[in-house]
């Protein structure tokens, strides 16, 4: 419910593989068209607002991991647990804007700075593994090779006058 660069509400996640039928994240039926009163399947209150929905990955295993930023609190991931049958909520690493995944199922998350965080686990520690202390970058966004080698952040400097393309290899 909203519009993209205004406030949303009720976020959900569902699965197809024909664009006919769909499922959540659990495999219950939902039927489609999707509205938003048939929504609001992620574990959040219904009133809850967001200013968007920042990123969406996938693990190796079909874990999906959704990043948002509530309008009341900090940026939050949320990842869906298959034995709780819930999601879990957690705060996005020094508010981390992208997420994504690598082939060998190790987790990323991408701040303004440029700070890149890693996570080989969905239970583990986030770990600092790159943050450039020479410029001021902001709104990163990520692109991930086809092989999944190596990822590529786009930033802009935050006064908006110059561009940075960091090259991370993966593997």
């Amino acid at each position: 419910e909203g519009t993209a660069g205004a406030l949303l509400k009720k976020p959900c996640v569902i699965r197809t593989i024909d664009r006919v039928t769909a499922t959540d994240v659990a495999g219950n039926a939902i039927a489609l068209p999707l509205s938003p009163e048939s929504c609001s399947n992620i574990g959040l209150g219904n009133d809850k607002q967001f200013y968007s929905i920042g990123a969406f990955a996938v693990s190796q295993d079909n874990v999906p991991h959704v990043l948002l930023s509530p309008t009341d609190a900090s940026r939050v991931i949320l990842r869906y647990s298959e034995s709780t049958d819930k999601w879990i909520n957690e705060p996005a690493p020094y508010g981390a804007t992208e997420l994504f995944f690598d082939a060998n199922n190790n987790l990323y998350a991408i701040a303004s700075g440029i700070k890149i965080f890693k996570r080989e686990s969905a239970q583990g520690s986030w770990q600092l593994i790159y943050e450039d202390s020479e410029v001021e970058n902001c709104y990163p966004k990520v692109r991930v090779d086809e092989g999944a080698h190596t990822a590529f952040i786009h930033a802009q400097r935050c006064d908006e006058k110059q561009i940075t393309v960091y090259g991370l290899r993966l593997q």
